[in-house]
């Protein structure tokens, strides 16, 4: 992809001067495709621009810029693109701009994750993320309502005869904005730039590749982007063969001073007298208990195979080659597999205890 190159030297506060870009216009190909105008396919053909590819390339160049770019072009409509032989795009009009926080950019990336497997719950918590902090709403009415807009999506990209309109972001995105008219749901800029980019994007991608697998498109992108993710990494470690970098040891030192911050943020809630302390020595003192409790599970097991062990020796004058069933336990999965849900329901119910808020001491009284 390009865009005309700009010459500063002929511009001004009045003019701009660029590059003259030629091409076939997106719209007219797309007209093409809609018509099934064969002579004109044909001749786009013979300098290398094939719809589907583009559709392809398009999806990528869709993920980078919003993923990866500082800026995205917001406003990609087919009169602001030309292609290009060997299906180059040129974008054109750079009069809307956009521009994604980080949390934005991670909370799109989750959403079409749980988008490629199906998972309407999560895709509700991710779509309502991206509209930011909500006022007194209506949540479980509108989580009703934004589930059966994906509901019809995954359905209509899994289908097989849906219509490439059904399977367009387009559809979801209009329905979407009626659920925000319909409970007055505030929409931030992120939310309206990331109509607007999506909106018309998979409207040229769809009429030009109506049969094509989006999801399948951005694993494939994702995969693409993990080879550049560790050609990085590769190409930063030789600098490490003799120890750590400069920049290491700034990145450690950085570390070390939000430790400080961490204790120092520590230490002022330990002091305020506001926190209700009751629960803080509560929720210590559950932890402990429930340590005490595997630990009691653990020691009776062991009591249950001493007691197991005298009973064999003096009734049935055998002993339990306890060598032998530790061996063989460790070798079975489902033996450690026993281990890890226990450790792991026991971290769950801490980190639900913890995650409890505070009983705070009324100022007033």
């Amino acid at each position: 992809m390009t865009a005309p190159k700009v010459y500063f030297d002929y511009c001004s506060e009045e003019v701009m001067v660029s590059e003259f870009v030629s091409g076939v216009w997106m719209w007219e190909l797309m007209a093409a495709v809609d018509s099934k105008d064969q002579d004109f396919l044909a001749k786009v053909h013979e300098i290398g621009i094939e719809p589907k590819a583009l559709a392809r390339k398009l999806v990528s160049v869709m993920q980078h810029e919003i993923q990866e770019e500082l800026f995205f072009h917001a406003d990609p409509h087919p009169a602001n693109l030309v292609v290009m032989p060997n299906n180059k795009i040129c974008f054109l009009d750079f009069g809307a701009i956009g521009r994604f926080t980080t949390q934005t950019r991670k909370t799109v990336r989750e959403f079409q994750h749980h988008m490629i497997r199906g998972d309407i719950g999560r895709m509700n918590n991710c779509a309502l993320s991206l509209l930011g902090p909500l006022p007194p709403l209506d949540v479980e009415g509108i989580r009703h309502e934004f589930e059966k807009i994906y509901s019809d999506a995954v359905y209509a990209m899994r289908a097989k005869d849906a219509e490439w309109w059904e399977r367009s972001a387009a559809q979801g995105w209009l329905r979407f904005m009626e659920v925000a008219r319909q409970y007055s749901i505030p929409a931030g800029a992120d939310t309206i730039q990331f109509f607007r980019t999506t909106f018309a994007y998979d409207a040229v991608i769809m009429r030009l590749h109506p049969d094509m697998d989006v999801t399948k498109e951005w694993e494939s992108y994702v995969k693409q982007a993990a080879k550049e993710a560790r050609a990085r990494v590769q190409k930063g470690m030789p600098e490490r063969r003799r120890g750590l970098t400069d920049m290491d040891y700034l990145k450690l030192e950085e570390f070390g001073d939000t430790m400080n911050q961490l204790v120092f943020r520590l230490q002022r809630n330990i002091e305020n007298p506001i926190i209700h302390f009751r629960n803080i020595v509560g929720k210590l003192a559950y932890i402990a208990s429930l340590f005490l409790k595997l630990g009691f599970l653990a020691g009776a097991l062991i009591g249950a195979g001493l007691v197991a062990d005298l009973i064999a020796r003096r009734w049935f004058e055998r002993e339990i080659d306890w060598s032998f069933l530790f061996e063989r336990a460790a070798t079975f999965g489902w033996v450690q597999l026993v281990i890890i849900v226990v450790i792991l329901v026991a971290l769950r119910r801490i980190i639900l205890r913890l995650n409890q808020p505070d009983t705070r001491l009324n100022t007033d009284r």
